[in-house]
């Protein structure tokens, strides 16, 4: 699997006023026509506001595809969308979540990257779509979310570069599909330990999942015992 580089994007939080609330956010990007340097947590000019909800080792770059954009422009009604309108700061090309597997390494650039775990949306993502209060369901049952990298290797990285795939475990769980068995109903206890099996996915997720594990058994369970309302 080969990609390339479509664009960096980066963005130093903002405050924003969006439905009365004032917050800060680091979603709105812009895109940089220059090699940047990659450190442990960020690329060069971009930061998190959130950092309960955003960035950190397992969250410290945001790619998404290329490909998706022309879906996006026709799902929500645009001609056209800016680089970096999801907030990531790789536009990709060639990389796809049906392909790429949680724990793939990546060489950008003379920087190496992770696959870490899918993107989850928050209301930030939907106030910068405009597109809908419902964005955020239409976003994952569309099973489009691209996906965060930990930074293995520090290094520098620029528009156009080539993206090699550099080592795999087949027995990882593509992005699909931790975002398949873990964000709709009549969840999989088998296809959610795979994903808690993957031994790259970030420590949050892996306990995220693991919850789900129980809570969906528990519901089985409940639903096996027999009524116990006495007979009239």
């Amino acid at each position: 699997m080969n990609g390339k580089v479509v664009s960096l994007n980066v963005g130093e939080p903002r405050l924003v006023t969006y439905r009365g609330m004032s917050f800060r956010t680091g979603i709105l990007k812009q895109p940089i026509g220059m090699p940047l340097t990659l450190k442990r947590l960020n690329f060069a000019g971009d930061k998190q506001a959130d950092l309960s909800a955003h960035g950190g080792i397992d969250k410290a770059v945001y790619c998404y595809p290329l490909e998706h954009y022309d879906f996006w422009c026709r799902e929500i009604g645009r001609t056209t969308l800016p680089m970096g309108q999801f907030g990531e700061n790789v536009t990709t090309e060639g990389l796809l979540e049906s392909e790429l597997r949680i724990g793939d390494i990546l060489q950008i650039g003379t920087a190496v990257l992770q696959v870490s775990e899918p993107r989850i949306p928050c209301y930030k993502l939907v106030m910068h779509m405009n597109a809908g209060s419902d964005f955020s369901v239409r976003f994952l049952a569309a099973n489009r979310t691209g996906f965060y990298c930990r930074v293995l290797e520090e290094g520098a990285v620029a528009p156009a570069d080539a993206i090699a795939l550099l080592s795999r475990d087949l027995a990882s769980p593509t992005v699909n599909e931790v975002i398949a068995a873990t964000q709709f109903v009549d969840r999989d206890p088998i296809k959610l330990r795979q994903v808690v099996r993957a031994k790259d996915i970030s420590a949050k997720w892996r306990s995220r999942v693991r919850r789900m594990i129980d809570a969906e058994l528990r519901r089985r369970m409940e639903q096996a015992v027999p009524s116990s309302r006495p007979l009239i």
